[in-house]
């Protein structure tokens, strides 16, 4: 069984993690991303490293140079570890030679995340901000829908960018969602967003199913970039007209957080937000549960409501009490 690195990063980006583990592209592109910075971070020649040249403490100072000298986020270092930890994973159930080699990285702990707040448009927010494009110009009116669009489904924004006319279920107002690990997930969206989204196909003649539904002006598929400039447009416009609004760096991913924590206000099922989002598991929508100050208010006063504390005390007594206090406490 050979040594060479470069045999094992060949089959697990080639055969396992395309045809056993099935990944989508772009999780096999971020993993491929840190590995390639990885042996760049070695300053040899790929065909040179060996198994036995990525040890823990290597590991472990090309984490560090990510989050001192590159400035990542703690969170972006973990998923680069979480990337490395599974290329070793591989190679220690292929190469038994290396098993505790592997294991030592494997024990390589990641960094503890400060739980932050999830911000979110509130509805005034969203609701003048939908109001910023022009709808009778055509390029606004495009703009208006992809941004609509986001909000209704509460997708990522790879899976906005990856919308055909076929994901459009027009009759059942709906539309299906290609997400993480190739899962499918369908999402009910409104009566009147469904009426804008055929609105939209007409005035943009999109005609042929397999058709991208958002473009760029060049006509091949929008981008994250994309997206983002006509967010960064459109929240510009709605400060100046509101300076007191949108106080953070609102992104794509706001509007899922937006959709989500609304939907919670509302009293929607957090297993159905989950379905919606499209999450694994129902401890990553409970997330939006802990940070909605709505939600925590209404629940106290629903609480404080059902208590119903009555006092049983006459005011004669409240006097005598006070009285009391005064001179002995």
């Amino acid at each position: 069984m050979t040594d060479k690195i470069s045999y094992y990063i060949s089959k697990y980006f080639g055969e396992y993690l395309t045809n056993i583990r099935e990944f989508s592209i772009n999780t096999i592109q971020s993993y491929r991303d840190t590995i390639i910075q990885l042996i760049e971070y070695t300053n040899k020649n790929t065909n040179d490293l060996v198994i036995a040249d990525f040890t823990d403490e290597l590991i472990n100072n090309f984490i560090s140079h990510l989050r001192n000298e590159k400035k990542l986020s703690i969170a972006t270092c973990n998923q680069r570890l979480f990337a490395i930890k599974g290329l070793f994973k591989y190679i220690q159930k292929n190469n038994l030679k290396y098993f505790e080699h592997c294991e030592k990285i494997l024990l390589i702990k990641v960094k503890k995340i400060a739980p932050k707040n999830i911000e979110h448009l509130t509805l005034e927010e969203i609701k003048i901000l939908f109001e910023v494009p022009n709808l009778n110009e055509e390029i606004e009116f495009k703009h208006f829908i992809i941004l609509t669009t986001l909000y209704e489904t509460a997708a990522r924004v790879g899976e906005i960018c990856n919308l055909k006319l076929n994901d459009i279920n027009f009759n059942n107002n709906t539309v299906t969602i290609f997400g993480k690990g190739n899962k499918t997930r369908i999402v009910p969206i409104s009566k009147k967003q469904t009426k804008n989204l055929f609105s939209y196909i007409k005035k943009f003649n999109i005609t042929n199913g397999d058709e991208y539904l958002f473009k760029n002006k060049n006509g091949t598929r929008l981008t994250r970039v994309g997206v983002q400039y006509i967010i960064d447009k459109y929240i510009k416009i709605a400060k100046d007209k509101s300076p007191t609004l949108y106080n953070f760096k609102v992104t794509n991913h706001t509007f899922r957080h937006s959709k989500a924590t609304h939907l919670l206000e509302l009293g929607v099922n957090i297993i159905y937000i989950r379905d919606i989002l499209g999450h694994s598991s129902i401890t990553t929508t409970e997330i939006y549960a802990k940070c909605s100050i709505e939600l925590k208010k209404r629940e106290l006063e629903k609480n404080n409501a059902e208590l119903n504390l009555t006092s049983n005390y006459t005011q004669e007594q409240k006097d005598e009490l006070i009285e009391w206090l005064k001179y002995n406490i």
